[in-house]
């Protein structure tokens, strides 16, 4: 009978897709305790955004999913004017719209890499027209930034406290996806967690 030996790079691979399935096992129970724990509400059920930040034609792409009904909110707070994005079914987001919905998640959203923060460029904010009229209706907002996969990533640093200043039960997912690096991080008002930080 053959001795078969693992090589040290089969063993890493093994480790690295094991953590991998294990995080998003633990974001899948997480969501699901989420609307658990939320079902009984009138509207919405989820007090929760979601951000996924990928790596794609040499540009870090960050794409957040927030419900329209909560962005109404913190909007209508930020730039002290009543504000409704349903007035944009069946057409896009006008350009004053999108820059007040950029200061916005500029302030409130930021990245550290190896402890440089990232300059994001925004790139537009639009509305899941199918879903308009739903108690889900969501919006989504876009920004990148030019990313070389050749540095090696040591540490990352997040701020995420979108929708903490009107939502008490806010919590901010996100879904990190760079290379080799696969990381959830989770961000909760009533935790009081607007930070989250990892090393690699």
């Amino acid at each position: 009978m053959k001795n078969i030996t693992q090589s040290p790079r089969s063993v890493s691979h093994r480790t690295l897709l094991f953590r991998s399935v294990r995080r998003r096992a633990r974001f899948f129970l997480l969501i699901l305790s989420l609307l658990v724990g939320f079902q009984s509400f009138a509207l919405h059920p989820l007090k929760l955004s979601v951000v996924d930040i990928t790596y794609e034609d040499k540009k870090l792409k960050v794409k957040f999913k927030l419900f329209v009904e909560d962005m109404d909110a913190v909007m209508g707070q930020y730039t002290k004017k009543p504000f409704t994005l349903v007035k944009f079914a069946e057409k896009d987001i006008d350009a004053t719209t999108q820059k007040q919905i950029a200061a916005y998640m500029s302030e409130k959203f930021s990245i550290k890499i190896n402890n440089m923060p990232l300059k994001f460029i925004f790139k537009k904010a639009y509305l899941d027209q199918a879903m308009l009229f739903t108690d889900y209706a969501v919006v989504f907002v876009e920004f990148e930034t030019k990313w070389s996969l050749s540095t090696t990533i040591k540490t990352i640093e997040m701020i995420n406290s979108v929708m903490f200043e009107v939502v008490p039960e806010q919590k901010n997912m996100a879904n990190i996806h760079i290379g080799k690096v696969d990381q959830v991080f989770q961000f909760g008002n009533e935790e009081n967690t607007p930070t989250q930080k990892a090393n690699f």
